[in-house]
């Protein structure tokens, strides 16, 4: 019987969910190890991409199984840990498909937050483990805490895992936005570099659906509820998770407005890249970044009632 021709149908899915797995386990490139998985579901379609996506989610499982079995025997703390730990990017990595599968339905600004929200549900069991009370705390009060964060008391190790669990309760919800976006969008700038084209090289046709607003009104009405009677953490959390992806969202339309701006008056469409670059490289210069962080948002929401762009249907998606 020939295998060739199934061994090259298969092979780059093969490839591509074994490149995403050595960028998961590498640490450093985690934050965009999907961008394979994002390159075949462009050039290959959805249901080859699902079928790498799912050889990814067990090649992932079978290295934290080989990772852990080095710890001794597989005990319940152990499967827990497995378990949990796998739920992350396998959220990840189906709500890219869920992205993809779910184009001709919803805008992408109404798309993008809802298969966050599914990935949020895969991270969550994660989240709650790891801000467990005395969780955080355990671990930075030991060499750990005094190596890295030069804590010496454990007041001051208590204090440490608090504003982490605090930070990571408020902004996971955009992390998982962020995430998925940029897999997304780096996998498809890469995915049209074989036909020499960048198919997502601008954001100026990238338009944040309005009701959006509404989101962000209600975030900080939760966030300013907490703060004056004192409603609940879970409230305050859920009121920063919902400002900060509307304001991710918005910080999008702000850099489309500016992109907008340059090609009207004749820029050429290969700088375009590079304002993403310069607003990345801004983020982490101090003084500067608080501008840029508050400035796109706002720029973009203003659009509800400037209208800066002339909105029309070839001109809803940044995907076209």
């Amino acid at each position: 019987m020939d295998y060739g021709p199934a061994l090259n149908k298969w092979l780059p899915a093969a490839g591509a969910a074994s490149a995403s797995a050595v960028l998961f386990f590498s640490g450093f490139f985690a934050f965009v190890f999907a961008i394979p998985i994002q390159i075949i579901l462009v050039r290959r379609g959805n249901r080859y991409g699902a079928v790498t996506a799912l050889l990814l989610i067990g090649l992932i499982f079978v290295g934290r199984v080989i990772q852990v079995s080095g710890l001794g025997p597989l005990s319940p703390d152990l499967v827990k840990f497995l378990i949990l730990d796998s739920l992350l990017p396998a959220g990840i990595v189906l709500a890219l498909l869920g992205y993809s599968f779910g184009r001709r339905y919803l805008l992408w600004s109404l798309r993008l937050p809802a298969v966050a929200a599914v990935a949020l549900v895969f991270a969550l069991p994660a989240v709650h483990e790891i801000v467990t009370p005395g969780r955080l705390e355990e671990l930075f009060s030991g060499d750990f805490g005094a190596m890295f964060f030069g804590l010496d008391s454990q007041g001051s190790s208590a204090w440490l895992a608090d504003q982490v669990a605090l930070v990571l309760r408020n902004t996971i919800g955009v992390a998982m936005l962020s995430t998925i976006a940029a897999n997304w969008w780096i996998g498809t700038s890469f995915a049209g570099l074989r036909a020499n084209r960048m198919p997502v090289m601008g954001l100026h046709r990238a338009f944040v659906d309005d009701r959006v607003i509404w989101a962000l009104i209600a975030g900080f009405g939760l966030i300013v509820f907490e703060w004056i009677f004192g409603i609940g953490n879970i409230w305050s959390a859920i009121g920063w998770n919902l400002a900060l992806c509307a304001a991710f969202l918005f910080g999008v339309q702000g850099l489309g407005i500016i992109q907008h701006e340059l090609l009207r008056r004749g820029v050429s469409p290969s700088v375009l890249r590079w304002t993403l670059t310069a607003v990345a490289v801004a983020v982490v210069v101090p003084g500067i970044n608080v501008l840029v962080i508050g400035g796109l948002p706002l720029l973009g929401a203003s659009e509800i009632w400037v209208n800066f762009r002339r909105r029309g249907t070839d001109e809803s998606n940044p995907e076209s």
